[in-house]
């Protein structure tokens, strides 16, 4: 038996959440691991005790605690009409000798901008996500943003982020708006990615779009993020 403990936070601390206790048994979809939580919420902070049969990868035991306790706060921010969000910070497991404090980085995105000059990137870009069509790019930027902090919907995500760059292009190129076939030709010029890129991105919403169930196993999500991360550098450096 493994036995994990992991501490976190709500957000924002200025707002307390009303003491919370949760026990529950889950199975961890994409690895099959079998568990049980014990959670505890007090003065927003969270500590939580996960029991296993098997040594479990950090990262996912993180995403799952996460998706756990933020279950909770989104049925309490539901019927109380409030906004939290959960962070989970350590985790610790005296049987393996784990002891990790989380980084907020997704390395497949810290390595592919690890080059990256991040003054003069921002100084090119800022000019951009100004006035009416630097909404899209807003967009843009959010969405990734948010595929980064929700692994579950990280297709979805990536997908609708390239998607506002769509939108981009025709409010700047004045494009015919039932023209899609134009609008994604026109983007994949600016972006100078060809149609597997954005058919990736497709293929990969497609039922998270619709409300389905999907999970997407860690390599593919890595390589959706990358996809989607590739396609936007290029779009907003060149638009």
């Amino acid at each position: 038996m493994y036995r994990y403990f992991l501490d976190g936070m709500v957000h924002p601390e200025r707002a307390q959440v009303p003491d919370r206790r949760i026990s529950a048994k889950f199975r961890h979809v994409a690895s099959g691991v079998d568990a049980k939580a014990d959670v505890r919420i007090l003065l927003n902070q969270v500590a939580v005790w996960v029991e296993t049969e098997v040594e479990w990868n950090p990262l996912d035991l993180r995403n799952v605690v996460k998706n756990l306790v933020q279950l909770e706060m989104d049925m309490v921010g539901y019927v109380l009409g409030l906004t939290y969000d959960v962070e989970i910070r350590r985790a610790i497991c005296s049987e393996v000798g784990l002891d990790i404090v989380f980084g907020i980085n997704v390395p497949c995105i810290s390595e592919l901008h690890r080059e990256v000059d991040l003054d003069a990137r921002i100084a090119a870009m800022r000019p951009k996500l100004i006035g009416e069509s630097g909404v899209f790019l807003h967009r843009c930027l959010r969405d990734l943003i948010t595929a980064m902090k929700e692994p579950d919907d990280v297709a979805f995500h990536c997908y609708r982020a390239i998607e506002s760059l769509r939108q981009h292009c025709i409010v700047t190129r004045s494009l015919d708006p039932k023209d899609k076939a134009t609008q994604w030709k026109t983007l994949r010029e600016i972006a100078g990615c060809d149609e597997s890129a954005t058919r990736l991105l497709e293929k990969a919403a497609q039922a998270p779009r619709h409300g389905e169930p999907e999970v997407v196993p860690e390599a593919d999500a890595v390589k959706v993020l990358t996809t989607a991360w590739t396609i936007a550098d290029g779009y907003i450096l060149n638009c």
